[in-house]
């Protein structure tokens, strides 16, 4: 049995299918493959499997909201590049998270046990977005 979701493809928000939806995949309509055309394409659920997804949609020419995803995940991998080079480390899944809420532009407060990373992470990420000539407020 096949399970459809309306209104959950990431794309176009129409209909999509279970498989898909759980691939973090467009429905059909976006991308007119069959799934495992698209699986051994995009390699899903791999750290670069949504630059294989844009650029299917944009081959089809059914691009949409995903372009969205594209860029939060360009922005993303941007910040990850700036933190490793000024520490030499990558960050701990924690400052990813909290660098995804902060690159979309949203006010938030991080609540966290002492050495987590916190100081660090607003740090480095006041330093990335300096660059780009925009504030941060860090209120302690």
């Amino acid at each position: 049995m096949n399970i459809i979701y309306k209104n959950s493809c990431v794309n176009c928000e129409s209909e999509v299918d279970y498989e898909r939806l759980n691939l973090g995949l467009p429905c059909r309509k976006c991308i007119p493959l069959s799934t495992e055309e698209i699986v051994k394409i995009v390699k899903p659920k791999t750290k670069n499997a949504y630059k294989r997804i844009y650029k299917l949609l944009k081959q089809f020419n059914t691009l949409k909201n995903y372009r969205y995803i594209y860029k939060e995940n360009e922005k993303l991998k941007k910040f990850v590049s700036f933190f490793k080079k000024a520490l030499n480390q990558n960050p701990w899944s924690a400052q990813v998270f909290w660098a995804k809420k902060a690159l979309k532009g949203k006010s938030f407060a991080i609540l966290a046990p002492t050495g987590t990373g916190k100081t660090t992470f607003l740090i480095i990420f006041s330093l990335f977005f300096s660059q780009k000539r925009r504030k941060t407020y860090i209120i302690l």
